[in-house]
């Protein structure tokens, strides 16, 4: 986590990042580079289809049309946030920095794309009982987000809106950044 000041209103902003920033850069390179090579390889599979007649290349080229969706899902649904007292900053590699006002954010829920406990035996395995730590998550629910979250808010069951999760695999600090969001915001429980 560092503490950095803002140059306009003079108060602390906290920056959560990746753990691993290096991983995350590379992650995210991958990602973006599959984002311009998929509707290039979608187009030639059409041209295909057509010139030799053959149907199963265009559904093949539907398929990866449709595949462009989780790829903007890993690259949007948990970027680096920095929080101060106008809102919430987010730093993501496809569509830039994007402030959010606190006024904004719709809901705090918890993440519901983190695996549970039980679905993580090769993990706790690797890492040990001690060291083994459950995915907690949480995510910030706004119709002010632009059209790229709301691909993450599809996937979180909270179309139309946009959304962005906090993770404690994907932010360092997580504790202190959940504690700031609760504080700030109310938790919206899940529906029953």
């Amino acid at each position: 986590m560092l503490a950095i000041r803002s140059r306009t209103q003079g108060n602390a902003v906290q920056r959560y990042d990746h753990p691993n920033p290096r991983l995350y850069r590379l992650q995210s390179l991958i990602l973006l580079g599959l984002l311009v090579v998929m509707p290039i390889s979608a187009a030639l599979l059409l041209t295909l289809a057509l010139a030799l007649g053959a149907p199963l290349l265009a559904l093949a080229a539907l398929c990866v049309v449709l595949l462009i969706a989780p790829v903007v899902l890993g690259l949007l649904a948990t970027p680096p946030l920095s929080l101060d007292e106008q809102g919430v900053t987010i730093y993501a590699p496809l569509v830039g920095e994007r402030f959010l006002a606190w006024e904004q954010i719709e809901a705090l829920k918890p993440y519901p794309l983190l695996p549970s406990r039980d679905e993580e035996v090769e993990r706790r395995l690797a890492q040990g009982r001690k060291r083994y730590q459950a995915a907690e998550g949480l995510m910030l629910v706004s119709a002010a987000l632009p059209w790229p979250y709301r691909v993450v808010g599809y996937f979180v069951g909270e179309w139309p809106r946009g959304a962005v999760a906090c993770t404690n695999r994907a932010h360092a600090d997580y504790a202190a950044l959940a504690k700031r969001l609760r504080q700030r915001l109310p938790l919206t429980p899940p529906p029953s």
